[in-house]
């Protein structure tokens, strides 16, 4: 939505002042606070506030998450792009996956069991090394 246009605005010049990893963790965090704040509220105008402001958390992280993979295999970009494609089952699935869940256990848990994508982001953030300064101790 909108909050995701605002989101990635100011993407370019953070990525001049910031690492991707840097970049990644804030919007996990902001991402998961918000996200929070959301399922919490009872209030429709607050509820719109808070998505608007999720998109803007939300929104750079897969374009950074896909210029890290790029980056981290560099003259391999048609393996990363084969890879995503082979994950595009996964993410079509993962829509019916999440209403059978809600329709077993509840709205409130499935919509909770959403904030593994951030927190898996930032951990694969924490985890893994920048390529370029790998490349450089080569």
């Amino acid at each position: 939505g909108l909050g995701g246009v605002f989101g990635l605005l100011p993407s370019e010049r953070l990525t001049r002042r910031l690492s991707p990893k840097a970049q990644l963790l804030i919007a996990g965090v902001g991402n998961i606070a918000v996200f929070a704040g959301w399922l919490l509220t009872n209030n429709a105008w607050l509820s719109i506030a808070a998505l608007f402001v999720l998109g803007i958390f939300v929104s750079p992280q897969y374009p950074i998450a896909q210029a890290r993979a790029y980056e981290a295999n560099p003259g391999r970009a048609g393996t990363v792009a084969a890879i995503g494609q082979l994950l595009a089952p996964v993410r079509l699935a993962f829509p019916v996956a999440m209403g059978l869940m809600a329709d077993v256990y509840g709205l409130q848990l499935a919509l909770t069991l959403l904030v593994l994508q951030p927190v898996g982001l930032m951990v694969l953030a924490a985890l893994f090394k920048n390529p370029s300064a790998r490349a450089r101790t080569h």
